[in-house]
């Protein structure tokens, strides 16, 4: 007996989000060194809030490129607004913020990717449980 045989397993195609928006949740954020090691970005990594979808988007923040840079930054600024963190000490510091992403597609190399295009303000999360305190009468003093 095989500890995995692939011959068992059905052939499954990346399919990606549709285009739309969604309530994502930063779950890791870190800045890595570019693929030809001139530079730095920083790529976060979100959960898409009721798809158990990933998504993650990258911010060039030193490249030898200006104009990557500035894009870069702009878009990361955009996103650390909405999140409610203008100013970033660590890039975890995102980590837990839930934004709103409008979603859309673009392809590279003949396949199709998501591409986040806009962040904004999430919804705020309702009250769905009562606390054990909403009844004062119940405070233990």
């Amino acid at each position: 007996m095989s500890f995995f045989d692939s011959n068992e397993v059905e052939d499954s195609e990346f399919q990606p989000l549709p285009r739309g928006d969604y309530t994502l949740t930063v779950v890791d954020s870190q800045v890595k060194p570019t693929k030809a090691a001139t530079g730095t970005y920083m790529q976060v990594e979100f959960a898409v809030e009721g798809s158990g979808k990933k998504l993650f988007d990258r911010f060039n923040i030193t490249n030898p490129n200006p104009t990557a840079v500035k894009i870069g930054k702009s878009q990361l600024k955009q996103l650390c607004v909405v999140a409610g963190k203008p100013v970033l000490q660590d890039p975890h510091d995102l980590v837990g913020s839930r934004v709103k992403a409008t979603v859309s597609h673009k392809t590279y190399e003949g396949k199709v990717f998501e591409e986040i295009i806009k962040y904004q303000a999430a919804p705020v999360q309702s009250m769905t449980q009562k606390s054990q305190f909403d009844d004062l009468s119940a405070i233990p003093f």
